[in-house]
């Protein structure tokens, strides 16, 4: 309809590239670390009454672990060079496959992978990508991280596929019908949940007004838009 009535559209797709990929390190280290859980357990008062146990708050490293990218485009590159910084070896899968040598069937990501990151839009064909099907691929003890889209998880399988060990954790920072969240989830001390901050810095928001504004200031000045996303007649 724009585009009959010759008005541009753009966007700004690199605008929280930089924040979203942060926000995925910082799920992921809170999931394997269990940072969410012993916070909690510390505010309720429960240390006092345990003591020192680090047998109980084990988790792992990342080191040596495979780190599987569900979405390949520049957040997920963002965070893979993330995750290469920890030591961690990196696959991932993308809708058009590439010569990358590491680059996997999703059948095959899910399998290898110890953690499992989302990062693709939702479309028909990503709609309930992870469903009971592929949680059933992952490996068991996997984490799954979600900073894409919530209706990309079928919520309900994933809520089975934690309750029966599964996975051993998961990071959410969105959710299928947000801001409702599935009140199983609520019950899991093993789940990090965050309400859609991905984008949530300062800097990258600012950064993503400035691209908004000079979208608009080049259409003004009669010139092509940086991030177009229509060609009006």
């Amino acid at each position: 309809a724009l585009t009959r009535r010759g008005i541009w559209a753009t966007n700004t797709p690199g605008a929280f590239v930089e924040s979203t990929a942060d926000l995925t390190l910082g799920l992921i280290l809170s999931a394997v670390r269990r940072i969410a859980e012993g916070d909690r357990f510390v505010r309720r008062g429960e240390w006092e009454k345990t003591g020192f146990q680090p047998v109980r708050w084990e988790g792992m490293l990342l080191g040596g672990k495979t780190l599987g990218l569900v979405g390949y485009g520049k957040i997920g590159k963002a965070v893979e060079k993330r995750a290469q910084a920890f030591g961690m070896y990196t696959i991932h899968s993308r809708t058009t496959p590439d010569d990358h040598p590491d680059c996997r069937p999703l059948e095959t990501l899910l399998r290898e992978a110890d953690i499992v990151g989302l990062f693709v839009p939702h479309t028909p064909s990503t709609h309930h990508l992870i469903n009971e099907q592929t949680l059933a691929l992952m490996k068991p003890g996997a984490i799954l991280i979600n900073v894409a889209r919530g209706k990309v998880v079928d919520e309900p399988a994933l809520v089975e596929a934690l309750r029966g060990g599964r996975l051993r954790a998961a990071g959410l920072d969105v959710f299928e019908a947000e801001p409702k969240v599935n009140p199983a989830l609520f019950e899991m001390d093993q789940v990090v949940m965050t309400p859609h901050l991905g984008g949530s810095t300062r800097e990258d928001r600012r950064g993503g007004r400035l691209e908004a504004a000079e979208n608009v200031a080049r259409i003004l000045r009669g010139e092509l838009p940086l991030t177009p996303v229509n060609q009006p007649c």
